[in-house]
């Protein structure tokens, strides 16, 4: 059974979102990938499309996400916000191997105002591939994360 794979962006990740969609069906990866921001809205606040992406999520705890905005850190601070949603901005493949199997991320953020494809390819393989860690010391720290209060 495919796992399902949610992209998100507002109008400065939309490019990038439409170039991520296609390069990921090329490489028939086992995943349902469902576009969560199908149409180009130029002005549009990317915390709606977290908010989206975090009840999806939310609702699929086995779902992944990718979500992008001009700088990626934008739309992860919105994500963060929810609680039980680990999202993190990367710029490399170890970066999104390791919060994928350090921090249990669900959703990793890219930056939309400038990439190169074939590296968030391999940015986006990398984290599809990678596995949340088991290890006692992990576990903890996601048990801490997800009782944070202030």
């Amino acid at each position: 059974m495919n796992k399902t794979l949610f992209l998100t962006a507002d109008h400065a990740g939309f490019k990038l979102k439409e170039d991520l969609k296609i390069a990921l069906n090329d490489l028939n990866l086992p995943f349902k990938i469902i576009d969560l921001s199908v149409d180009l809205i130029e002005g549009d606040d990317y915390p709606v499309y977290a908010k989206l992406l975090a009840e999806k999520i939310f609702n699929q705890p086995e779902a992944l996400g990718i979500a992008m905005c001009g700088s990626g850190q934008g739309i992860c601070m919105a994500l963060n916000r929810f609680r039980g949603i680990r999202a993190a901005y990367v710029t490399t493949p170890e970066e999104a191997t390791l919060t994928r199997n350090h921090n249990h991320a669900q959703v990793i953020c890219l930056a939309g105002f400038s990439y190169k494809i074939l590296d968030v390819v391999e940015i986006v393989k990398a984290f599809l591939i990678a596995s949340p860690s088991l290890e006692i010391r992990h576990l903890l720290r996601i048990d801490q994360l997800d009782h944070l209060t202030i």
